[in-house]
């Protein structure tokens, strides 16, 4: 990231995942590379294999949640974060991304350009911050209403008996 804004703020972040497999691995060793190539160690905290009351813990100490991971049918991890109220950066190709409301209670990425885009947005307004906060309850609250849960499970039980 050649980010100015970022380099010269207070802000760090933390990357918070799995490493369980091979291709965990590799991408943690890309990530590695990239932050002591690019002299970003004060700005990186990488935290691994977190069990989930503390990445919970993570959730509600950070102002922006972002979920970056790919090819991930059904992360829960956003919808928890937006539980919390945070705003939430996510790409376009996770399962859950259509929970978030682009540009109201987060923002819907595809490339590093608009990763990059996003966070200058998110430095020039950090109000947006605390508006995101009620659009992302509101949010949760109507995709876990007891009473919308119950209509949709019923409609996929319709669906199923049908076929």
């Amino acid at each position: 990231m050649n980010n100015d804004k970022f380099r010269n703020s207070d802000s760090t972040f933390e990357i918070i995942g799995e490493v369980s497999n091979a291709e965990h691995n590799k991408v943690l060793s890309e990530i590695k590379g990239y932050v002591l190539e690019n002299n970003l160690e004060h700005k990186f905290l990488i935290s691994l294999n977190k069990n989930h009351s503390e990445v919970l813990k993570k959730i509600q100490e950070c102002d922006v949640f972002i979920l970056m991971s790919c090819a991930e049918p059904a992360s829960i991890s956003n919808v928890e974060a937006m539980s919390h109220g945070k705003p939430i950066i996510i790409k376009s190709g996770n399962g859950t991304a259509n929970y978030i409301k682009d540009e109201r209670g987060g923002f819907i990425v595809d490339s590093p350009e608009e990763f990059e885009k996003t966070l200058n947005l998110l430095f020039d307004h950090p109000d947006f911050i605390e508006r995101s906060f009620n659009e992302n309850l509101a949010t949760v609250k109507e995709l876990l209403d007891p009473e919308s849960v119950a209509s949709k499970l019923l409609n996929c039980a319709k669906y199923e008996v049908k076929m």
